[in-house]
């Protein structure tokens, strides 16, 4: 697909919400440059079965893309960083919230700099507030967003949803922030500074329970696989083998 043709991404992404959003800008045409750390790389190159000496959530994450390393831990590296903002027009990461801006890198101040620059940041807990600073995995986005008091079945304690569904929510919102500023961005409007947060995106997903908590005075149990309210549907038994 090339709907994207022309636009081209710096990914400073690591595992996992980052790098699903930067994945999907490259299959709809997009030209992602991504970036790892010059020891260790990406967090998702560990743990994994191989395919050709290459785990597979690796290649799944970063397909389509190509690849250079820089450590934005160094002034030098963060130096070429600054380079390379001239020739891109997205900025993608999902550091913990202010790791830029201490790096000298602060995402305003870089679309003032670059005004038709977009910058998509995919934090934990935003840019600003008292958990900003905080790092978050998805099961913390899961717990803090309430999506696992809705999961797993009345008897057992808060349980994760199946899959990275944190982290796969952030990176499709991340998306859609990143399109629509596409799409704002035409002359002679100035560059945005799109930012997503885990809790909330988890948070948002699991809306249909959340009236339940004022309304009733209490939190939603899970429900194991049924849901409410009707009509019912849950995996039921046959009389034969199977569910």
């Amino acid at each position: 697909m090339s709907a994207l043709a022309g636009v081209r991404v710096l990914d400073l992404t690591r595992f996992l919400a980052g790098p699903f959003c930067t994945a999907i800008l490259a299959d709809l045409g997009a030209e992602v440059i991504k970036v790892e750390a010059p020891r260790g790389g990406d967090e998702g190159r560990y743990g994994y079965p191989t395919a050709d000496g290459v785990p597979v959530a690796f290649l799944a994450l970063n397909r389509n893309k190509k690849g250079i390393t820089l450590d934005l831990r160094q002034p030098e590296g963060r130096a070429l960083v600054r380079r390379l903002l001239p020739h891109v027009d997205v900025l993608a990461e999902n550091f913990a919230g202010g790791t830029l801006a201490r790096w000298g890198l602060a995402p305003g101040a870089l679309v003032r700099e670059h005004p038709r620059l977009i910058v998509a940041s995919m934090s934990g807990f935003g840019q600003t507030g008292p958990w900003a600073e905080r790092p978050s995995y998805d099961i913390v986005a899961q717990a803090a967003g309430g999506f696992m008091s809705l999961t797993g079945f009345p008897e057992s304690p808060p349980t994760r949803g199946g899959g990275s569904l944190g982290d796969y929510l952030q990176g499709l919102f991340g998306v859609i922030g990143v399109l629509a500023a596409l799409s704002a961005r035409s002359p002679p409007a100035a560059g945005r500074w799109s930012t997503s947060r885990r809790r909330t995106r988890s948070s948002r997903s699991s809306t249909a329970g959340r009236p339940f908590t004022p309304r009733r005075g209490s939190s939603r149990r899970g429900s194991g696989t049924a849901t409410s309210p009707p009509p019912p549907t849950t995996a039921f038994a046959p009389a034969t083998a199977g569910w």
